[in-house]
């Protein structure tokens, strides 16, 4: 097993969604992203969790602790858990090949409950050099696999996902890093919702088909990423329509917006503007969306009022990953180590209280 000291990671969140995706933009009053509307608090992190020179993927938060995706030299790339104060890093024995597949990685753990954690298992074909992917359930105990949906392996990269609480559906980003959107993957099919400007178009397929990687043109596409969903089935996500204006890795630089879209609807709410390279979060009771990124043109991590708007920045430490705790009053925030640190990782714990509820020094508006 695999116990060095130390860890840091990304985030993902077990939530909700269900049937297919069909979204317009209803831009909705712009929120500020910065400056008046903005409570600066630079909160300090409760803890530092842990540190390690291993590379952290991904991280997520549940009843089964902590646990994560790793890049090792030793393992390759897998799933570990993190266990006491030093954040030691045990690993799961998840199946490394099987039938078609020369190779298993897993990714984006997400804990389903004390006993399995949900991930996405990619497999390099057998004689190919393109991968399939799909969402599977890990134990952790003796790391064995099933899949949490009987509709296939999808033919592309599926990035970070969120789950409904029933299990019935899960909604991810897939794509490449400069070329992605949203599906949606249930037992009985997928939609693939391919966002131009101004709207959401989706594409259906059934019941064991493969979802064929790409778009005709990709830079005739936004990029959507970052889904979230909350307890009640509000989809979070993050979107830049302008990125269809521009082409190859200069869409990485195009900022974006967070979008709300409620369960049963086809009109998705403005959240705030003006957000770069962000990763957006639920909290457990569905009342706060935790922004880690660049908003207004400053980096940091907010905190933002599903219902008002209102936002907090609680620090200004550039972080890369997120995850809730389960009793909401903390994040696990990753971000990578500084050059005094000799750590590729580190996992933070920073307090989140409600927003507008909490006094810090050097508070101000």
């Amino acid at each position: 097993r695999m116990t060095p000291p130390g860890i840091a990671a990304t985030a993902i969140v077990a939530v909700v969604v269900g049937g297919v995706i069909g979204v317009g933009f209803a831009m909705g009053p712009t929120v500020p992203a910065a400056g008046v509307a903005t409570r600066v608090l630079e909160l300090e992190p409760a803890t530092v969790r842990a540190m390690s020179a291993t590379q952290i993927i991904s991280i997520g938060w549940g009843d089964a602790g902590l646990v994560a995706g790793v890049d090792d030299p030793g393992m390759g790339i897998g799933l570990v858990r993190v266990s006491g104060p030093a954040g030691t890093l045990q690993r799961i024995d998840a199946p490394r090949e099987s039938g078609k597949c020369d190779r298993l990685e897993y990714v984006n753990p997400t804990p389903l409950n004390r006993d399995e954690v949900a991930a996405v298992a990619f497999c390099l074909l057998r004689g190919q050099v393109n991968e399939i992917a799909q969402i599977v359930a890990v134990n952790l105990a003796d790391g064995s696999t099933r899949p949490l949906f009987t509709s296939g392996w999808i033919d592309t990269t599926l990035r970070e996902f969120s789950l409904e609480p029933g299990l019935r559906s899960a909604v991810a980003s897939e794509g490449s890093i400069i070329c992605n959107s949203l599906v949606t993957i249930t037992d009985t099919g997928w939609s693939r919702p391919q966002v131009v400007p101004g709207e959401l178009i989706p594409v259906q397929g059934q019941r064991g088909d493969e979802i064929s990687s790409g778009a005709a043109d990709c830079d005739s596409l936004a990029r959507t990423e970052s889904p979230t969903v909350a307890g009640d089935g509000t989809l979070a996500f993050v979107s830049s329509t302008s990125a269809a204006e521009v082409s190859g890795m200069a869409r990485l630089e195009v900022p974006g917006a967070i979008y709300l879209l409620p369960r049963g609807t086809a009109d998705a709410r403005l959240l705030i503007d003006d957000v770069l390279q962000a990763t957006v979060r639920w909290s457990p009771d569905s009342s706060t969306v935790a922004v880690a990124g660049d908003v207004g043109g400053v980096e940091g991590l907010y905190l933002v009022d599903a219902d008002t708007g209102e936002i907090e920045r609680i620090s200004s430490v550039r972080y890369i990953g997120l995850a809730w705790s389960p009793d909401g009053t903390q994040l696990a925030a990753l971000r990578d180590g500084s050059d005094g640190e000799e750590a590729a990782s580190v996992i933070e714990l920073v307090p989140a209280p409600r927003v507008g509820q909490a006094v810090a020094r050097g508070c101000r508006r």
